[in-house]
């Protein structure tokens, strides 16, 4: 949400709030990411137990699949990558 007079809101949080409430990297000064990420899927704030979910969660599915890769390289190489998708 975009307030005139105190600006951005992240689920109902403004900047300064979040870079108050959300968790830190030790020693960082600044809200971790995944924490941010949190907060906007499910609108509460997180716990270290939660960020170290999510971070698991989306290497998970940050891996991609053999098959997937095999079928990417056998695509022509003069192939243009628009076409590829």
């Amino acid at each position: 949400l975009l307030d005139p007079m105190e600006g951005i809101r992240f689920r109902g949080y403004t900047i300064p709030e979040c870079q108050e409430m959300l968790p830190r990297a030790k020693g960082g000064s600044e809200p971790l990411p995944e924490s941010l990420t949190w907060l906007l899927l499910t609108g509460d704030i997180p716990t270290e137990a939660n960020i170290t979910d999510l971070r698991k969660d989306l290497a998970n599915r940050a891996k991609v699949p053999n098959s997937v890769t095999k079928i990417i390289n056998g695509l022509p190489k003069t192939m243009h990558p628009m076409s590829q998708l």
